[in-house]
């Protein structure tokens, strides 16, 4: 079990208290402490001379804040006795990833309306954001789901890294002890702009599905003691597509996926977006997104 200390946003929204109730399952499932936080916007003074007045003003949304949350976690107290709370001062989508990582968190959980189209791309989120930023590992928490005693069904997406190995490495500790685990490598023909494909692409493409399989084996080789229920597979889809139409399938229902994010920065990003970010804007269910990447967490030889 990798989650020692979690740290939950709370806005006291719908979304949020969805994440509370995902936050103290996974802390009673992996024994953690919880730590519900609010993140209060600063309110700027119009004018120098009525500072004082601001400062009252934020004293007062401060105070009744602090009640919010002393009456949830009283409420909550019977489900988790390790539970406190925190009021800090900050950009929402900011200051929860800087949190988490002062506080020493190993897992940070935020709630999502999962807004989609072009109002979500100029707008963002709180949850895609505190993704970009955060080195710790983050659960995006969609209402409806429950990891009561763990997730039930998880799909795990692999490249081979590190990194998805080390999502593997999450997606057993979350698990229910009786859970179906999906672990899928996606992949692709390479497009070419001449609209031409070379002769031997077919026996190219049979050799990379013979590699895929043999690192799938060699992880199930490795990880299939710990959990019984765990499966591999390869998928000839583009990542990010074939993530979505394997979890919004008619005849499928997933409680999450967990993946490795390597955490890209810069205007890179920014534009052309990742795998993990269309994941969490369109996914139906929980998505776990790993940020640390275990040193021993290697590619399996073949």
């Amino acid at each position: 079990m990798t989650a020692s200390k979690i740290i939950c946003g709370v806005d006291f929204s719908s979304k949020s208290k969805a994440a509370v109730t995902e936050a103290l399952n996974v802390a009673e499932h992996m024994g953690a402490e919880l730590i519900l936080a609010h993140i209060a916007e600063p309110l700027a003074p119009i004018h120098s001379k009525l500072r004082a007045e601001w400062e009252q003003v934020t004293y007062h949304r401060d105070e009744a804040v602090r009640q919010q949350l002393a009456e949830m976690q009283t409420q909550l107290k019977s489900m988790s006795r390790n539970l406190s709370y925190l009021l800090v001062e900050g950009e929402p989508k900011e200051r929860l990833a800087s949190l988490a990582t002062e506080c020493g968190a190993t897992l940070l959980v935020v709630g999502t309306h999962g807004r989609t189209g072009v109002k979500h791309f100029l707008l963002g989120s709180v949850a895609e954001q505190t993704i970009r930023r955060s080195e710790t590992n983050v659960l995006v928490v969609r209402p409806g789901g429950s990891s009561k005693g763990g997730f039930g069904k998880i799909l795990v997406p692999t490249d081979f890294s590190p990194h998805a190995e080390a999502a593997l490495v999450e997606a057993l500790a979350v698990a229910a002890c009786n859970a179906e685990i999906e672990l899928v490598h996606f992949w692709q023909l390479p497009t070419y702009a001449c609209g031409e494909f070379p002769p031997n692409l077919t026996e190219l493409s049979a050799e990379r599905r013979r590699d895929a399989e043999a690192l799938g084996n060699a992880l199930l080789a490795k990880y299939q003691t710990q959990h019984r229920q765990l499966h591999f597979e390869v998928a000839q889809a583009a990542a990010a597509h074939g993530i979505i139409d394997r979890v919004t399938a008619a005849n499928q229902r997933y409680d999450a996926i967990v993946m490795g994010s390597h955490g890209f920065r810069g205007f890179r990003r920014f534009f052309l977006g990742s795998v993990a970010e269309k994941v969490v804007r369109h996914a139906p269910c929980s998505v776990l997104m790993v940020h640390h990447c275990d040193a021993s967490a290697t590619c399996p030889s073949v």
